[in-house]
Parts: C-alpha cells; sequence; structure tokens
C-alpha cells in the first residue's frame, strides 16, 4: 500500500514539475508555434505552383523567318509597313539568342534554333569569325538537300556540358523546308537531310507551294549590315518577304518573324513578331513564371513545336510561350522595347564601372578605418589621447555611404543615366550622389546617431529598396546599374544576384537589431521567425518567386537560431544547424521531384541532375559561377572585405569579437548572411556576386560597431570626456550597469 502512495506522489510531483515547466516557457513556445507556421506557409509557397498556360491554339503549318540582327528600333510603319503591321495585330517579345557563346553569331542561333538548347558553331576557344551563313557545304539532290557538316556539328555539340542535341526542330516534326542556307542547318535533322528552296520564289504560286509543301516552313533572312543606308535597303528587303510570306501562307498557319542572331557587340535584344491567325490588337509572348514580352532562342524551338502540337524532345531546354495582353498600347510597348535595349546597351559599360566604384569606395574606408583602430587602441594607453572626433565622423559617413551605395545603385534606375551621352560616367556618379545623401539623411535623422540605431536605418532602407524592386521587376526591372539586369537574364523573374545579397544581409542584421532586445529564450525564435518571414516573401510570385534567394535563407535560418543565445560555435552545433537546413531543403526538393519534368522547379530540377534524371542543370551552374567569380569587380570586394574583417576586425584588438560578444543575435546574422549570400550566388550562377553585395552593406556596418566598442570608454553623448586616459577605462551605461572595458578582447 505504502508502494502505491509513493508512486502516486511520484506522479503528482511529476505533472506538477511538468505543468510548471510548461507555464514558465509558456512563452517560448507560442513563440516556437508562430515559427513553425511560418515555416510551413513558406515551404507551401516555396514549391512551384500549376501555372495555367496561355498557349495559342494548334495550327496546320507554322513559317518562321529569322533574320540576324533585328531589333525593335528597326521596325516602323515607314521602313518596314508589312512587319509594323503583323507587328501590331501580332504576339510580341524581345529575344535573347542564350546560344552556347556569350556572342551568338548567325550560325550559333540558326543552330541554337535547330536544338531548342544553346549550340555552337565552332569549338570553345576557337575564335568565332561570325561570318554569313553559305550553302558551300549544302549539296542539292532535286528537292532535297544535305548539309555537309551536320553530322559534325552534331559531334561537336553532343559534347558540350549540357549535352546539345542538334536536330530537335526536325524530329518533332513530320517534315520541314528550309528556305535559304542558314535555316537549313535549322530545319535538317542529325544526319543534315532537310527539303530545301535556296531562295524565295518571286511568283506568289510558288511560293504558295514551297509553303504547302511541309508542316514547317523556315526562311533565311540573311544578316542585317550595320551600316545605315545598307541597312534601310536591307530592312525594305526584308519587308518585302514579310509581305509575300504573309500573302502566300494558309489561313490556319502562324508566321513568326524573330532576329536570330548578333551582328555587332554588345549583346542586344532582338525582336520577335508572331502573328497566329485572327487576332485584334497586339499581346506579348508571355513565358511560365517568366516576364511577359520576353523570350529565349530555345524557348522559341518550344513555341514552335507546341503549335504544331508536337510533343517536345527531352533535349530541348526551352519552355513554350503562350500569348497574354498587353497593358500598354503598340506604340507604348514599342518605346518601352526601345528604352529597355538602349539602357542594357548603355549597362553594358556603366555597371562594370559601377562595381569597380563600389570596390574604391570600401577602399576607400579601409584607409580611413584601419589608421582610426590604431588610434583607438593605443587610446587606452597612459597618457593618451583619443582620436580627434573629426575623424569617427568622417569614418561614419564613409562606412554609411558604402553600406547604401548597393541600394542608391537600384534607385540611380529611376534617372534615367543610360539617356546621357556619357552613361559609363553619369551613372556611378548618380549612384554616388545618392548614396551621399541617403548617408547624411541616416545621420541627421533624430535619435539615430548609435551604431544599432544606424544599423537599422541600413537595413530597413535595403529592405524598402528591394522589395521595390521586386515589385517593379516585371514591367520595369531594377538594378540595371549593378549588373542585376542583363541582356542573359531579361526574362527571368528572379531577383538578381546583387539584390538578392544586399537583401539577405539586410534581412539578417534587422533580425539581429530586433532579436537583441527581446529576452534570451526569444532571441532564437525571433530570428527564425524573421528568417521565414524573409522566405515567404521572396518565394512570393508578384515579389520575385526567387528560389536560389529563399534557399539561401532557408539554411542562414537554421544558423541563425543555433548561433542566436550566443556560446561557442562548436563543430557539432554547426553541423546539426547545417543538417537541419539540408533535411529542410531535400524535403522540398524530393516534392518537387516527384512533378513531371516540364513542371518542375530549380530544386526539383536540380535534385534531377543529382539523381541522373537530367543532364547538364549543375555542369552549365559550375561553368557559369566560374565565369562570374574570375569576372565580377564584386569578387574583388568578397576578397578585400573578407581579408579586412580577418585580419583586422576579428583580430584580438579588432573589436568586433567583442561586439559579437556583447551583442550574440549580431554574430549570428553575420554568420547566416554570409553562408546565405554565398549560396545564393552559386545558385544564381553568378559567383561570388551575391556574396560581395552582402558583406558591402555588413562590412562597413562592422567597421562602426566595431569602433564604438573601443571607443565607449572615451565616448559619451558624441562627446568625448575631458580626462586623460592613464588607465584602462570603463563605462557601465550601455550594457545595463554591466562594465565593459575598451581593453577587452572579446
Amino acid at each position: 500500500m505504502s508502494r502505491n502512495l509513493d508512486a502516486g506522489r511520484h506522479v503528482r510531483k511529476a505533472r506538477k514539475a511538468l505543468v510548471r515547466s510548461v507555464t514558465r516557457n509558456l512563452g517560448p513556445i507560442g513563440a516556437w508555434f508562430a515559427v513553425a507556421v511560418l515555416a510551413a506557409l513558406a515551404a507551401f509557397q516555396l514549391l512551384p505552383d500549376d501555372s495555367e498556360e496561355q498557349l495559342p491554339e494548334t495550327v496546320s503549318s507554322v513559317v518562321v523567318l529569322g533574320v540576324a540582327g533585328l531589333t525593335w528600333t528597326d521596325i516602323d510603319a515607314d521602313t518596314t509597313p508589312n512587319l509594323a503591321a503583323l507587328a501590331e495585330h501580332g504576339s510580341l517579345a524581345e529575344l535573347n539568342t542564350n546560344s552556347g557563346r556569350n556572342f551568338t553569331c548567325a550560325l550559333d542561333g540558326w543552330l541554337t534554333f535547330s536544338a531548342g538548347a544553346p549550340a555552337v558553331s565552332d569549338p570553345y576557344g576557337r575564335p568565332s569569325e561570325c561570318l554569313p551563313v553559305t550553302d558551300d557545304l549544302i549539296t542539292v539532290t532535286d528537292a532535297a538537300a544535305t548539309v555537309g557538316d551536320m553530322t559534325d556539328l552534331v559531334a561537336l555539340n553532343r559534347d558540350l556540358e549540357q549535352g546539345t542535341e542538334l536536330g530537335m526542330l526536325a524530329a518533332g516534326t513530320s517534315c520541314a523546308t528550309a528556305v535559304g542556307p542558314g535555316a537549313a542547318y535549322a530545319a535538317a535533322n542529325s544526319v543534315g537531310r532537310v527539303e530545301y528552296a535556296p531562295t524565295v520564289p518571286l511568283d506568289g504560286a510558288a511560293l504558295t507551294a514551297v509553303l504547302g509543301e511541309c508542316p514547317l516552313t523556315v526562311v533565311d533572312g540573311g544578316v542585317l549590315p550595320t551600316a545605315s543606308a545598307a541597312r534601310t535597303a536591307a530592312l525594305a528587303n526584308l519587308d518585302d518577304t514579310v509581305g509575300a510570306l504573309q500573302d502566300a501562307r494558309g489561313g490556319d498557319s502562324a508566321l513568326i518573324v524573330t532576329g536570330i542572331g548578333q551582328v555587332e557587340e554588345p549583346d542586344r535584344l532582338l525582336a520577335t513578331v508572331a502573328h497566329f491567325g485572327d487576332q485584334d490588337g497586339h499581346n506579348l509572348l508571355d513565358l511560365p513564371a517568366e516576364r511577359p514580352g520576353y523570350l529565349r532562342l530555345t524557348d522559341l524551338t518550344a513555341t514552335v513545336l507546341t503549335l504544331l502540337d508536337a510533343p517536345l524532345p527531352d533535349a530541348v531546354t526551352g519552355a513554350a510561350a503562350g500569348a497574354s495582353g498587353d497593358s500598354l498600347s503598340y506604340a507604348a510597348r514599342q518605346a518601352v522595347f526601345d528604352d529597355t535595349d538602349t539602357r542594357l546597351m548603355a549597362a553594358d559599360v556603366a555597371a562594370p564601372a559601377t562595381q569597380w566604384l563600389q570596390v574604391v569606395l570600401f577602399l576607400a574606408l579601409t584607409f580611413v578605418a584601419w589608421p582610426l583602430l590604431h588610434l583607438l587602441r593605443r587610446a587606452g594607453q597612459p597618457g593618451v589621447k583619443p582620436p580627434p572626433l573629426w575623424l569617427m565622423r568622417l569614418n561614419i559617413v564613409s562606412a554609411l555611404v558604402c553600406a547604401l551605395f548597393g541600394a542608391a545603385g537600384i534607385l540611380a534606375d529611376f534617372f534615367g543615366w543610360w539617356s546621357t551621352a556619357h552613361p559609363g560616367l553619369v551613372g556611378p556618379l548618380t549612384a554616388l550622389a545618392i548614396a551621399v545623401a541617403c548617408a547624411f539623411v541616416a545621420i541627421a535623422v533624430p535619435g539615430r546617431h548609435g551604431p544599432a540605431s544606424l544599423m537599422v536605418s541600413v537595413s530597413v532602407f535595403g529592405i524598402a529598396v528591394t522589395l521595390l524592386a521586386m515589385l517593379t521587376h516585371a514591367e520595369d526591372p531594377l538594378g540595371t546599374l549593378l549588373g542585376d539586369y542583363t541582356v542573359a537574364d531579361s526574362a527571368s523573374n528572379e531577383l538578381g544576384p546583387v539584390a538578392t545579397g544586399m537583401f539577405i544581409a539586410s534581412l539578417w542584421l534587422l533580425a539581429a537589431a530586433t532579436a537583441w532586445r527581446a529576452p534570451r529564450r526569444y532571441q532564437s525564435p525571433v530570428m527564425a521567425g524573421i528568417g521565414c518571414l524573409g522566405v515567404f516573401i521572396v518565394s512570393v510570385g508578384f515579389l520575385g518567386d526567387s528560389v536560389p534567394a529563399a534557399v539561401a535563407i532557408i539554411v542562414g535560418t537554421c544558423l541563425a537560431a543555433a548561433l542566436a543565445t550566443g556560446g561557442w560555435v562548436t563543430f557539432p552545433r554547426f553541423v546539426w544547424s547545417g543538417l537541419a537546413g539540408v533535411a529542410v531543403l531535400f524535403g522540398l526538393s524530393w516534392i518537387d521531384f516527384r512533378r513531371p519534368a516540364a513542371e518542375r522547379g530549380e530544386l526539383g530540377s536540380f535534385l534531377g541532375d543529382i539523381v541522373g534524371d537530367t543532364n547538364g542543370v549543375i555542369a552549365s551552374g559550375v561553368g557559369s559561377n566560374i565565369v562570374a567569380a574570375f569576372t565580377s569587380p564584386l569578387s574583388v570586394l568578397t576578397v578585400m572585405a573578407g581579408a579586412y574583417c580577418w585580419l583586422v576586425l576579428l583580430r584580438p584588438g579588432g573589436g568586433l569579437r567583442r561586439a559579437f560578444g556583447l551583442y550574440p543575435p549580431l554574430r549570428a546574422a553575420f554568420s547566416a548572411a554570409v553562408a546565405g549570400a554565398a549560396i545564393a550566388g552559386l545558385l544564381l550562377g553568378k559567383g561570388l556576386m551575391s556574396l560581395g553585395a552582402a558583406l558591402a552593406v555588413m562590412v562597413p556596418l562592422a567597421v562602426i560597431m566595431s569602433h564604438r566598442v573601443l571607443a565607449r570608454a572615451h565616448v559619451k553623448d558624441g562627446q568625448y570626456s575631458d580626462m586623460i586616459v592613464d588607465a584602462p577605462s570603463w563605462v557601465d551605461e550601455e550594457n545595463d550597469g554591466e562594465s565593459v572595458s575598451v581593453e577587452s578582447r572579446g
């Protein structure tokens, strides 16, 4: 009996202890429950939607007229009346010629159109001469022809990283007719066989007969010259061809006129006009989950095959474009296309100059901050006064300009710098002027003089600017001046690498500022909750739908939650936080991988490449990362910022370790931002650009924080004390009464 009483007493004690524990930890439990709800919403948002494709109805035949160098500035009612009339009642787009080369020659473009994947006409390492496509290697037999070097080109492209297969355009149709040598390379099958006519027949009946031979007819419109007079004459001939094709094609057919390759550097967006039949007014060609009105050459292959109701071969990497309505008039849309083309051409010079200016600004900050650091360290010695106040203020202004420069570069796109006579000079100076103005505004805000307050101001400003960039990206992308919006990325709806890095850094700095004001037991859920909110923001469709940014923030969230409460960063602690992020990503990737290949998002495609279901996703990403790492000025900034942190700020006398000790969420934020930005840049294929952009925001603020930790013994309310330091000084007004020594090594 006594044993039963003892057992009951122990059970009651255990129950009471459990109730007390739950009651005592009810707040943290509720906080973690809210984090779990946010995480579930973010994970659900991250998975790709079942998009409703707005594909046009299938047609019995398609005619494609390809012209190297055709841009929207070439199309007007006076010079090209037939083409302009076709565009006013067609579906429009700006085309990125995404061949296997940075500069797409005419033959590269025709081969890419043939494969539906990036292709090349010459081996890598051999300079491409970009000559007009000729019929020297085309052997004509009756109505058919053989492209003599097609088998060699097939073998060359199969050896590429993505395993490009030529002849996919012909493989998807019962037969294809080529008119002209360039079209023969596009319409030929993998052994070079094609129905062929050397030129466009002048007789209408003969042209109608040629167009009626096969469901697909590809016409070579030649190469537009760069000289003004010769180009005008070539455009007149092209317009006559468009008129003849429009008259000769059948009623149940589609006519597509498109640029096919570049004619001079830099790369430009080319014009694409698709007329599907009875259209009243113009539309925009629209890719699933991409920007309306922007297309890639590989997508054109998929679109043609879809119009013919042909299944897409697995080797085709493009997606079929549908048609969606346009809120602008035809004249306004053409003006937008022309302005975009001008902006991207100007950015070819201005973007590298702006990035190098950011590197110079960071270098200037180190020249100001490093001597100040030594003066602050010596100030703790007997008989030595602190450094002058003007030097401290110069350091703060320099750091703020450097930290705000990225956001200023995004805002500079509102000022039309590309329309000036010297955009390569005006663009960077515009960004610098905005950064200086914002720095003085941040200093002038009442009650915002402390390092923590400045950090909040910079992070809130950075988040606001990136949210603005996300909201306007579909219609008017920002970040051209920083290299975020380029010809190669024109169709992408994702946030650019610089804006991604800036958003990640600003998000975690704001999370740190929020968490260190919370009790210690709430700091981890606060960091995790803000991280989940960040994942939700970047994965929402109208705010960018950026899977790489979401993945990066997920990994950073696990790391920040583990480090938020301070303590030693042990190896098991680091590994377990990383494994938690990997487990979440694997689960999302597996769900996405179970979808059909054509409907997978980036996570599912990446996992499919790992298990061998697809080919080339990882290899192409590695190649683009290597190129970006060795060509972007932000890689230099990344190395400089990392070296300055490691060799100066994180040394025993640098002050940053002491700041991390005083504010553990700050260390968690820096760790999460560095890891997340590095992952985002790699997933975007941009090397170290995102990490460089994040460090450009964080390191200047770390400089301010470190110097404040060292100077806090001598500064009170913005003024130095009159005493001469003859012993290590102490201050206790900023840490809840806890004394902090300027001599502390952290």
